[in-house]
């Protein structure tokens, strides 16, 4: 009876050990929860919300109008820093921003999940232009406090590490981060 208690007892450990490897390797590498710090999407997504992250989306797809991306910024002294912008515009998408309202490839855009307050317009560098290959072009929803592709410029498709999918946490407002830009290119 000992020795069966005993072997019962190894067994159930390596299937627990197993689940745990798996799991850790799961939630580091494909599939996991990340806390939001910060205002720069509200309305979408607010401080402290708890979002699911596809890490493996951008290695098997391009990345979309209206994605809502983690990456690294390119900004000298905070590569190593984990950002969250919606992508805007995706390569050789033309793009201008005039009056607080969004132009792709010549026609305007409606984005209702945008946040903005037009008394508090600041000056940007990056308002127009044509997305080169290998980038990409974020925005913040929460336009007016978002440090995104209109101070720092376009964002290497290499630094893109996963592709937010929905809201988990509060489970109030629960929903799906992806908005649908018409693709309305000439390229």
């Amino acid at each position: 009876m000992c020795k069966s208690f005993i072997y019962n007892i190894i067994r159930k450990g390596k299937v627990i050990l197993f689940l745990l490897i798996l799991s850790l390797f799961i939630e580091s590498y494909v599939l996991g929860l990340t806390v939001v710090s910060g205002e720069s999407m509200m309305n979408s997504i607010r401080n402290n919300d708890r979002i699911l992250v596809n890490k493996i989306s951008y290695i098997f797809e391009k990345p979309a109008r209206g994605d809502v991306a983690i990456f690294n910024p390119p900004i000298k002294g905070r590569e190593d820093e984990l950002f969250i912008k919606r992508i805007i515009a995706v390569p050789g998408d033309y793009f201008e921003i005039t009056d607080n309202k969004l132009y792709l490839n010549g026609m305007a855009v409606t984005e209702e999940h945008v946040s903005i307050n037009i008394y508090n317009r600041k000056e940007f560098k990056f308002l127009k232009g044509r997305v080169p290959k290998g980038y990409v072009y974020v925005l913040g929803d929460n336009r007016d406090n978002s440090n995104d592709s209109r101070v720092f410029g376009f964002v290497p498709i290499k630094n893109l590490k996963g592709k937010a999918i929905t809201k988990v946490w509060p489970f109030v407002g629960i929903k799906s981060l992806a908005v649908h830009y018409e693709d309305n290119s000439n390229k």
